[in-house]
């Protein structure tokens, strides 16, 4: 399935509790390869500026199940400044894709600051989309969300499959700088468990269907915005009605 020229894969999520994560990374360890991009222990670290719009769009459209709907973030992998990445996440039912494009430090210090970056001379659209949703919906910075993630790669034949967990979920009280090292987080709801994302274009490998079938349950992971923007919204409640 192709989207404003963005080949979109089917993406499925499930939380996992540590017995049945140990059992997954068994299996795949045998049969995939790590991303390029991993540390020596086998995973990397993820920091996600999560933007929404005047009209929480990005999250309540996902709230309450609308099957097409998308949301900018910046990202930045092992906290590498010379690495950060505008992109822009498509959801259309069970299809998933992304649109990316670097961005300078000196672009991203502009966008947190909330001011635009210019697109006179720019020929992408993902800078262009940015920048009419940053005036016609007010986009802006809304949650900081970092965790840790294994990833790994398995291709058969043509078919490329990838396999993420994710741990150590958090996202931060005050502040919205990817590279605040004073920032201060908490854990989210889902500190104790694991977040199974499986990206893949036709069908699961025998293997992986079977372990989804042991697991006795339909996919159940949110989105990890969603996840921090609730537990965000319950707790700036209870401070409300403390």
């Amino acid at each position: 399935m192709i989207y404003n020229g963005v080949l979109l894969r089917k993406e499925i999520k499930y939380f996992l509790n540590f017995n049945e994560y140990t059992s997954l990374v068994k299996i795949i360890k045998g049969i995939a390869k790590h991303d390029v991009n991993v540390r020596e222990d086998g995973r990397y670290s993820v920091s996600s500026l999560y933007f929404d719009d005047i009209y929480n769009s990005a999250y309540i459209l996902k709230k309450i199940g609308m099957p097409k709907t998308y949301k900018f973030r910046i990202r930045c992998y092992n906290n590498q400044i010379n690495n950060i990445k505008l992109e822009k996440k498509f959801k259309f039912g069970d299809y998933g894709g992304k649109d990316s494009e670097h961005i300078s430090e000196d672009e991203y210090r502009s966008i947190i600051s909330g001011i635009p970056i210019s697109i006179n001379n720019s020929s992408s659209n993902l800078l262009k989309a940015f920048y009419v949703d940053t005036f016609t919906r007010l986009l802006k910075p809304e949650i900081l969300v970092v965790y840790e993630r294994e990833a790994f790669i398995w291709k058969i034949g043509s078919e490329s499959l990838r396999i993420t967990l994710d741990s150590k979920l958090q996202w931060s009280l005050d502040s919205l700088d990817v590279f605040n090292t004073k920032a201060v987080y908490l854990n989210a709801d889902s500190e104790d468990k694991y977040i199974l994302e499986i990206k893949y274009h036709n069908n699961l490998p025998e293997i992986i269907s079977d372990f989804l079938i042991l697991l006795n349950r339909f996919a159940d992971g949110p989105s990890k915005y969603r996840l921090c923007r609730r537990q965000k919204e319950n707790l700036n409640w209870r401070g409300c009605n403390g």
